[in-house]
């Protein structure tokens, strides 16, 4: 009776299990792309969340965020010794001329004014999706470096292997998981 039993709730389970799966709705590029557009248009207002950057200058944080490259990549750290994250390099940068600002990434999903890739400037925060690119949720950010004819570029603690503080370009792996550039100084 008890083999009966067992066998009976192993049959309803699977059963069950197979019907949820079956009603997962998975987003193709197109929905996913207007899920970004829409990020970007809903957050174009400036925010009430904010960073009092005071008189700090573009040029001041980026050369500060610089003397930080080559800083190992740590998970969850802030300390400069032991290595940092990407929230945890946006933060110590910010900590060093006593502006409060967010420790974790997606705290920054609402903070500031997002401005299009075309108007962004060095120092502005960009943000993307962690590894899983079709989660739309802010899980890495850096600061832009530049942005000109030359290219565009951003300064972020990156995870992996021989990884840490550094500069890249926006390779298609950041493209597809960019979300937003937020404007954040008091300008």
């Amino acid at each position: 009776m008890k083999f009966i039993c067992k066998k009976y709730f192993v049959c309803i389970f699977v059963v069950l299990l197979l019907i949820s799966c079956s009603h997962t709705k998975k987003l193709n590029s197109t929905t996913y792309n207007n899920f970004k557009s829409n990020i970007f248009l809903k957050n174009t207002a400036t925010s009430s969340n904010k960073i009092n950057t005071n008189d700090l200058s573009r040029e001041k944080l980026i050369s500060y965020a610089k003397t930080l490259i080559g800083t190992p990549y740590n998970y969850g750290s802030t300390d400069i010794e032991n290595g940092l994250d990407c929230s945890g390099f946006v933060w110590v940068v910010f900590k060093h001329f006593n502006i409060k600002a967010p420790r974790v990434s997606v705290d920054y999903t609402n903070i500031g004014k997002a401005v299009s890739p075309e108007k962004a400037k060095a120092g502005d925060i960009i943000l993307f999706t962690g590894e899983d690119k079709n989660s739309g949720k802010v899980g890495h950010l850096g600061f832009v470096y530049k942005n000109d004819k030359s290219g565009f570029q951003f300064i972020h603690s990156a995870s992996g292997k021989n990884k840490g503080v550094m500069i890249s370009n926006m390779s298609s792996y950041f493209y597809e998981r960019f979300i937003k550039i937020i404007n954040y100084f008091n300008e």
